[in-house]
């Protein structure tokens, strides 16, 4: 795991003013964030936790990106809901990566046995997704061009604390704005960004390199107001979660619960929604969120690892209700199974604990978030197969795949030896900091950069490289931003992704090829809020947890 050095503030710059003001900033936001839970776990076995690293002020976006981002969102969800529904598809598009992968082979051969050799015993499916952009910039036509990073389809975290996150700028606008004010000459109500025709201008004030000073007042051209009205007006992500959830749940009650007995003896709450976690848990503040939203809604949430789900889960073999000891279970939610760091082995999988747990709540009539079929659609070797010419209008209209495909960076699957193919790994060679290396993996430091990118191309085989795809890299503007971490402040220049929420309930087969001609259900497909994380330029990767980046909230501006 690649490890960043953070240029930590310089307290004797040539403004101490400012420097004092964005201190007593950063006490008053890590207080918020301690008041309001917004938190995370540095040591388990110490008991040690800390506030979420979160940047000071918010970080400045187009709005029509934003609103672009937003409105797609729905149309991301179907498309790849419909993927997932394609069993053959996905067989095809991983079977060259399940050679040399033994977790997406283990992954497939849960798929075959409950999707293709029999018929699914659940065609309900809950989908909790975030689609992953970055604005590359064009140096030639000054336009931002948002690029989808990736689509997480498992385990979708930082909903809770990004809505905590975007209150506390909203606390801060409303609190503190004056202050910036009449104190920080280089913001006044305004915070800078660069310009986009990459001339240099003198900053407002100077100050030394990697000083909050720096960070807070360097190259303006377009100034971007510091007021409520340039927020997005909500984050809802942490409810509109909850409330798909509440929602699977009262489908599963309606549909499968209730009829089974009198109303009466069945009762809307002995229904569990089941979080699947990872033993100690960093990111639990998060998760501990959305089980207090359900808590609210009446719904009672169980946390259990997949070693405990091995011992206490069990499936009723006549309903198919999945169990947890005599608790009924309408949600099986994961926060865990998306790495293989969450299973005691790879092989023989049929004697391994968790993937047992996991294959038998599969086949259980619970609501899965996701079915190892959307599990499947959200990986990379799908993400790159979309992108090929043809492909992703077999699931959506021409219209709408237009849309869709205006996201897509450079991808380009490595499991052939044609020209074409030779051709792409030479460019990379020869220019790999155009380029990313991406395994079927997700939780973030997997992707391979520059000499190892170059040297994992240099010395694979076919099959073995089959385990990626390749990626142009998307190259967007870097904002100079302050930001805070366990206490401590710091300042660099920096790059922000956006990743946007959406939800989904779908009721359709497993067995369509292309978009289905008919019996489609859609109970809910919605977009939910945002998740911006900010990392230092110096940083490839992009994880809050992993120690790459902090989160933030847009602040919008016009064009």
């Amino acid at each position: 795991m690649q490890r960043i050095e953070f240029k930590t503030l310089q307290h004797a710059s040539s403004n101490p003013k400012l420097c004092a003001t964005l201190e007593y900033l950063k006490e008053e936001l890590c207080n918020y964030c301690y008041a309001h839970g917004a938190g995370v776990v540095v040591k388990h076995e110490e008991g040690h936790t800390t506030h979420a690293p979160f940047a000071l002020l918010p970080t400045p976006m187009p709005r029509y990106v934003y609103t672009h981002l937003m409105k797609l969102s729905p149309l991301m969800n179907l498309l790849y809901d419909r993927v997932a529904r394609d069993a053959a598809f996905l067989r095809k598009t991983l079977e060259p990566s399940s050679k040399v992968d033994p977790f997406v082979r283990n992954l497939l051969s849960v798929h075959k046995r409950l999707y293709v050799d029999a018929k699914p015993v659940q065609q309900i499916a809950l989908s909790i997704t975030r689609s992953d952009y970055m604005l590359h910039y064009d140096n030639a036509t000054q336009n931002f061009h948002p690029k989808q990073v990736e689509m997480n389809m498992i385990s979708t975290s930082f909903a809770c604390l990004s809505s905590h996150i975007y209150n506390m700028h909203r606390f801060l606008l409303q609190r503190h704005v004056e202050k910036l004010s009449a104190e920080v000459p280089a913001a006044s109500t305004t915070l800078s960004h660069h310009p986009q025709d990459g001339v240099e201008r003198e900053s407002k004030f100077a100050a030394p390199e990697g000083s909050a000073s720096a960070a807070m007042g360097a190259l303006p051209i377009r100034e971007v107001e510091l007021s409520l009205e340039s927020l997005p007006p909500s984050n809802n992500a942490m409810h509109g979660l909850a409330d798909a959830l509440a929602e699977a749940v009262n489908v599963y009650y309606e549909r499968f619960y209730r009829p089974s007995q009198t109303r009466e003896s069945r009762k809307y709450h002995d229904l569990y929604v089941l979080m699947v976690v990872q033993a100690n848990e960093r990111n639990a503040f998060d998760q501990r969120h959305l089980e207090y939203e359900l808590h609210r809604r009446n719904i009672p949430v169980m946390r259990r690892s997949l070693g405990e789900l091995y011992e206490f889960a069990r499936v009723d073999e006549a309903t198919k209700q999945l169990y947890v000891g005599d608790r009924a279970i309408a949600v099986v939610y994961y926060r865990a199974a998306y790495t293989p760091n969450d299973f005691s082995g790879l092989e023989n999988p049929e004697t391994v604990p968790e993937w047992i747990a996991m294959e038998r709540m599969e086949a259980s009539l619970a609501i899965k978030c996701p079915t190892v079929a959307h599990h499947l659609a959200g990986t990379k070797k799908v993400q790159q197969e979309l992108a090929q010419p043809g492909v992703t209008e077999r699931y959506l209209s021409a219209e709408e795949a237009s849309g869709i495909r205006t996201l897509y960076a450079g991808l380009w699957g490595l499991e052939n030896d044609d020209p074409a193919t030779q051709s792409i790994i030479k460019q990379a060679i020869s220019n790999p900091d155009k380029f990313v290396l991406k395994p079927q993996r997700e939780g973030g430091g997997n992707n391979l950069w520059g000499e190892d990118l170059v040297r994992t191309l240099q010395t694979s085989d076919v099959e073995g490289r089959s385990a990626f795809i390749l990626m142009s890299k998307i190259e967007p503007k870097s904002y100079p931003q302050a930001y805070v971490r366990q206490g401590k402040l710091y300042a660099s220049e920096c790059l922000c992704e956006l990743g946007v929420y959406g939800t989904m309930i779908s009721e359709s087969s497993f067995d369509h090829s292309g978009a289905p001609a008919g019996g489609e259900r859609v109970i809910r497909n919605q977009t939910e809020g945002t998740l911006l994380r900010t990392k230092p330029v110096s940083s490839n990767e992009g994880g809050v947890n992993a120690g790459y980046a902090v989160l933030d909230t847009p602040i919008l501006y016009e064009l």
